[in-house]
């Protein structure tokens, strides 16, 4: 990966990914604020472009990523030999690695997809993946000089920072703020793995090359990763801020939920249905109470004691399948 293009693929790489989950949590995140349902995150997002129920769940995204790093393992491979035909460059072999474990990734994927794997096996493989990406970069920088060890350190803090969150994930499902953080630092990985790619070989003829060894140069190089950052955090509120406006112009924002604040419909599992039906209950009359004195018409839940579930998510209920969500009977 001693180029520029051994950079900017893993980061094209990086940054599509990031890009896909900023928009798939912001639908999700949004669609379960329109729907009343408890937003549950997941490692992969369906497809909602797909034509057919069992396609828009299907993992695509899984087949996309292998795809794309047995593209990496080739391209690696076939770079790493000398022009005696020897394969040389062990810098290429700790690539050629880390699109492997990324391959892993999405072999689990599709595991926990069809149930072959346990629940929470696509966390795992991405936290290893992870693990093995900060241990080969971290094991890749003898005999570097300053400026090279210090792009390549401050990767390694974003990687073993997406190991904590991506464990948090796996543990917090309900909480939209770290899948949104996963998808920002993936981002990160991205924009950086190509920064670092112009810094250390920049492709444009008769660029000025950055002193390896000069104080002015890696104070520099953290400014830039520090606006790299503050960049990718705007792009991702406004993408979310897009996302909102679109959902809230196609049809009426909130209107299934009136007066019904969205803290008080509380979902027990991964479908998002509130667990504890008589605190739901008094919550909601208490608002009917309040509607009733402003001279507005309450918002009434009706509850079907065969389903025990709440008309106002069998509303939206085809809504839901657009982005993964299952409805289960509860009885």
């Amino acid at each position: 990966m001693g180029s520029f293009g051994g950079h900017a693929l893993p980061g094209s790489i990086f940054f599509l990914f990031g890009a896909w989950w900023t928009v798939q949590v912001f639908r999700r995140y949004f669609l379960c604020r329109k729907t009343g349902k408890r937003f549950h995150s997941t490692a992969t997002f369906p497809c909602g472009c797909c034509s057919g129920p069992r396609m828009r769940t299907f993992p695509v995204e899984a087949v996309v990523k292998m795809s794309l790093c047995v593209v990496g393992i080739i391209v690696e491979f076939i770079g790493g030999f000398d022009s005696s035909g020897h394969f040389t460059s062990a810098g290429n072999g700790q690539h050629i690695t880390m699109y492997f474990f990324y391959l892993l990734t999405g072999v689990f994927d599709i595991l926990v997809y069809k149930d072959v794997a346990p629940a929470g096996a696509d966390y795992a493989s991405i936290i290893v993946a992870l693990l093995v990406e900060g241990a080969l970069f971290k094991f890749h920088l003898f005999g570097r000089s300053s400026l090279d060890i210090l792009l390549h350190t401050l990767l390694l803090y974003v990687i073993g920072i997406s190991i904590l969150v991506v464990a948090a994930e796996a543990a917090y499902r309900k909480s939209p703020v770290l899948p949104m953080l996963r998808a920002l630092l993936t981002l990160l990985q991205g924009t950086w793995f190509w920064a670092v790619g112009t810094i250390l070989y920049n492709p444009v003829p008769g660029a000025e090359k950055w002193e390896q060894e000069d104080h002015h140069a890696l104070m520099l190089a953290v400014i830039c990763f520090s606006w790299h950052v503050g960049i990718l955090l705007l792009l991702m509120m406004t993408v979310g801020a897009i996302i909102g406006c679109c959902y809230r112009r196609s049809s009426a924002y909130y209107s299934t939920l009136g007066h019904v604040p969205l803290n008080k419909l509380r979902g027990g599992g991964s479908d998002g249905y509130a667990d504890d039906d008589d605190d739901e209950e008094d919550e909601l009359g208490l608002d009917e109470k309040k509607a009733a004195e402003a001279g507005k018409s309450p918002v009434k839940v009706y509850k079907d004691n065969d389903k025990g579930i709440s008309t106002l998510a069998n509303n939206h209920e085809s809504a839901n399948s657009d982005l993964g969500f299952e409805t289960r009977d509860r009885k």
